[in-house]
């Protein structure tokens, strides 16, 4: 959160919160403002960070389908040393209670490629929810397409387990 000069003061805290929220659907952000029509299906809290997250993808032009839920929004604290290096912490929040009942109803429009977040692979509460989407996306002829998204939580599930479960992606 600076201006990106060595030393540079942080940015103001709304700016820094819009990052961390819009760095969740950074792909989908990214797509949209190259003017590809874009859907961001997931689970929010019922809570003002999920507000937060909710209209900055609408003013990205990211058209969502979204599951509000009785738990916080999900957050990611990102710490980066002076050398760059990355850690990152994760509160899944609201992201574990995401169904696939309502997941699937929202995939059954058309669409042409899937792009799932690695950390519905590694929560064993999502893990079937992912392999359900996968399968849906390979029966319809949609490539696909699963960020690893961090070591730590990988190592933990074990690669063969990540593997398992994403094993409908396309490209990792």
């Amino acid at each position: 959160g600076s201006d990106g000069a060595p030393g540079a003061p942080p940015a103001p805290l709304t700016n820094r919160l819009r990052e961390e929220l819009l760095a969740r659907a950074n792909i989908a952000v990214a797509l949209a403002r190259h003017d590809a029509q874009v859907t961001y299906v997931g689970a929010l809290g019922d809570d003002a960070m999920g507000e937060l997250f909710y209209a900055d993808l609408a003013r990205s032009g990211v058209v969502t389908h979204l599951q509000f839920v009785e738990a916080p929004t999900g957050v990611v604290v990102s710490l980066v040393a002076p050398d760059g290096q990355r850690s990152m912490m994760t509160d899944r929040g609201a992201n574990a209670l995401l169904h696939d009942e309502e997941l699937l109803e929202d995939l059954a429009r058309n669409f042409d490629h899937l792009h799932l977040s690695g950390y519905t692979v590694l929560d064993e509460h999502t893990r079937a929810v992912a392999s359900a989407v996968f399968a849906l996306a390979n029966a319809n002829g949609v490539a696909t397409s699963l960020d690893v998204c961090s070591v730590g939580p990988l190592a933990e599930v074990t690669p063969a387990t990540f593997l398992e479960a994403g094993a409908g992606a396309g490209v990792l």
